[in-house]
């Protein structure tokens, strides 16, 4: 578990002053359990206490005054003890609950600027930093560093706090990736469930390993561009549920699969920003992506069967490249609005699932947007599972909605009064199929109901089309609904 702040110094939010602060008693299961329980009372404390007194909960804060190496902090660690680990710009600290122990220049670390820190499985500590990779043994020897031009020829036993470390071994051992002094800028440390280790660099992905003894790295080549130098600097690691390792880099997302092949999306896949600064897989295995300008992107393509192939400012940008895909279609866009984008689109790709994505639910937009093609209308808040269902459901000819949208389109038919004629000369026979269509079958489910195929049922639905005056399933309901054709 990690987090980032800066400028602040670190702080913990603590109920009352007879709940101790949270150390290593709280990280064994049973002490999980007891955490959960007390976050719990914290949230119950803050809302008494917000309805009674209006007052907050205190914050602790903690700097440099309180022994933190510096009050910038890259990175949050906790390791297998339930100890801190604070990754600053100016060395690493730990805290145990009640002080700091902060190792720095005078204990022989290479730079002041710590990145990351890993525990193994095994129990060694790997540190990031701005000038290599080092293995930490928090009981060696200060100044007595192990360097090596390569480290490739470095032999050392593990070195860790609770390992087979001694004071007579080196505090820091440090290994440089790779020659270029990019290669030695390390971002980020990672161990997946193979146990291979994994550093980020400033010039790119880097594995390590340990033969006979000796640590070895080997480059891993993602296909990055090399147009600028910044293009393979590694921001951050993590490793998704099916095995598949991410990166985060300057220059988009790299994907290793398990397989050996590697993926690359930028935005021209749909990313809003290539600098990409955190990763994050949900419990639904979808993959979120934090950039620095382009806020926040979900990676459809890690979903198997899906498949993002573009993202566009505007509708004029998207009408000059979009195909025969299920565009998701924002409302409020700079120039062309999306509701005249939706009309164009359905006039050249009439058979294509048009879905809005937006924050706008009121009447208006939501009419104008099914009346002008759209199949379906979901709001931003939608889940990522429930937007990857919606677009199985659009292509199969239903039309999703979120909740609030369907009710307030309910509502829409129930105020509109049909006219005293509304006579499009439909047979039973189409009648029949607009009325399932209108309940919310799809052409595969209506087909078994007449002894149909798929493609008899759309031959018939342009035939109700055209008598209609409509071009897509949306505006057909919305009419047999306006007109009470059924």
């Amino acid at each position: 578990m990690s987090s980032c702040c800066c400028d602040l110094g670190s702080w913990i939010i603590q109920a009352e002053r007879k709940v101790p602060t949270s150390g290593p008693t709280m990280i064994s299961k049973r002490g999980v359990a007891v955490s959960h329980r007390f976050i719990a009372a914290v949230g119950l404390l803050l809302l008494v206490s917000q309805i009674t007194n209006g007052e907050r909960l205190p914050i602790k804060t903690y700097t440099t005054a309180d022994g933190l190496a510096h009050n910038n902090v890259n990175r949050i660690v906790r390791d297998s003890r339930g100890f801190l680990w604070f990754c600053t710009f100016e060395g690493l600290s730990r805290f145990d609950g009640y002080a700091f122990t902060t190792y720095g220049a005078a204990q022989g670390l290479p730079s002041q600027v710590v990145n990351d820190l890993l525990e193994t499985r095994d129990g060694q500590y790997w540190v990031a930093t701005e000038a290599g990779v080092c293995r930490f043994n928090p009981k060696g020897r200060p100044w007595s560093v192990a360097r090596g031009p390569s480290s490739t020829d470095q032999n050392n036993r593990p070195t860790t706090d609770y390992g087979p470390g001694t004071p007579d071994e080196s505090t820091f051992t440090v290994y440089s990736p790779g020659e270029d002094a990019k290669s030695k800028q390390v971002t980020a440390v990672f161990q997946d469930r193979a146990d291979v280790i994994w550093c980020g660099t400033a010039g790119g992905l880097y594995r390590l390993e340990e033969q006979d003894g000796r640590v070895v790295f080997r480059f891993v080549e993602l296909g990055m561009p090399h147009e600028h130098e910044a293009d393979k600097h590694v921001t951050c690691l993590i490793e998704d549920k099916r095995g598949a390792l991410w990166i985060g880099a300057e220059s988009g997302i790299y994907g290793l699969l398990p397989n050996g092949r590697a993926e690359r999306y930028d935005d021209q896949h749909g990313l809003t920003h290539n600098f990409v600064q955190s990763l994050f897989e949900d419990r639904d295995g979808h993959l979120w992506v934090g950039t620095r300008h382009g806020g926040l992107t979900i990676l459809i393509n890690g979903t198997p069967g899906y498949q993002c192939v573009g993202s566009f400012r505007s509708m004029e940008e998207a009408l000059a490249k979009i195909g025969r895909d299920v565009p998701l279609v924002d409302i409020g866009l700079p120039g062309m609005s999306g509701i005249e984008g939706i009309r164009i689109l359905r006039e050249r790709f009439p058979s294509v699932s048009l879905l809005v994505l937006s924050v706008y639910d009121d009447d208006n937009r939501v009419f104008e947007a099914l009346c002008a093609g759209a199949c379906g209308y979901l709001l931003k808040h939608t889940t990522p599972a429930r937007l990857l269902e919606s677009l199985k459901e659009a292509i199969s000819g239903g039309a999703p909605m979120s909740p609030a949208v369907a009710s307030r389109v309910l509502a829409i038919f129930r105020e509109i009064r049909p006219p005293e004629h509304a006579d499009y000369q439909l047979t039973a026979h189409e009648k029949r199929l607009l009325k399932l269509l209108v309940e919310g079958h799809n052409f595969k489910a209506i087909a078994p109901q007449f002894g149909v195929t798929v493609h008899t049922v759309a031959f018939h639905m342009q035939r109700i089309y055209e008598k209609l005056q409509v071009h897509s399933k949306s505006e057909a309901v919305a009419k047999a609904l306006r007109d009470r054709i059924v």
